[in-house]
């Protein structure tokens, strides 16, 4: 996939979600990144599967709700 073909993704994933948890995991990921080593780090596995995680929290199926998240933290404690 060309570069031009992953920003093309990217920007039709981050302009489709309502997800603001997500958009901000995704602006701290590129705001914290100063130069590209880190991802350039990453094996092509890890790569892809970081890509295909986000693909999936687009799906509302995927999702839990917040209470729900808050409460498995608090039985964990």
């Amino acid at each position: 996939m060309s570069i031009n073909e992953l920003k093309s993704i990217i920007h039709k994933m981050v302009d489709n979600s309502q997800n603001e948890f997500l958009l901000e995991a995704v602006y701290n990921i590129f705001y914290s990144i100063t130069d590209e080593s880190v991802w350039q780090n990453l094996t092509d596995k890890q790569k892809e599967l970081i890509l295909k995680a986000f693909e999936e929290s687009e799906r509302e199926s995927n999702l839990i709700d917040h209470s729900t998240v808050m409460m498995q933290i608090q039985n964990e404690l």
